[in-house]
């Protein structure tokens, strides 16, 4: 067995990241699924921008989204970041994005398939035995095992 390492933990038990912004430190946490919905809604439109990597175009044409979506994954001041440089809005947009989208490569994606594959394993298992017993009940059990397969095999 091997022994956790802090990288190995923090995809188990994410902690925040920080990042210093307009000379504050920034804490970004793992969204919360109280979070997801508002999270969601506030980034549909500008997500295309942030997968290419246009925070400028982001934090220019969508500022509202964008502050709304970063108070909600943070928790900072939506007043506070309307006071921020347009560089300084691009960094911490940056760095919010990356942050939620390494936490889905690092732990979400390979979880999903961790499950995904844990239940198609349970339902081929659950097949083999519905498969099992319906063979078991075509067996007559006033026949011998060789006059069945005869049976079940002409069928």
């Amino acid at each position: 067995m091997t022994r956790p390492t802090p990288e190995t933990l923090e995809t188990f038990f994410p902690v925040a990241q920080m990042v210093t912004i307009a000379g504050v430190e920034v804490a970004i946490p793992p969204l919360r699924m109280r979070q997801i919905p508002a999270f969601q809604a506030a980034t549909t439109d500008i997500l295309p921008m942030v997968v290419v990597g246009d925070y400028l175009g982001v934090v220019s044409q969508h500022s509202a989204a964008v502050i709304d979506a970063i108070a909600i994954a943070t928790g900072l001041e939506r007043d506070w970041m309307r006071e921020l440089t347009r560089d300084e809005m691009m960094r911490l947009t940056a760095a919010v994005f990356e942050a939620h989208i390494g936490f889905f490569d690092q732990c979400l994606f390979p979880l999903q398939a961790e499950l995904a594959g844990r239940m198609q394993a349970l339902m081929g298992r659950v097949a083999a035995t519905v498969q099992t017993q319906a063979a078991g009940a075509l067996a007559s059990p006033f026949s011998s095992a060789p006059d069945t397969a005869l049976s079940n095999a002409a069928t």
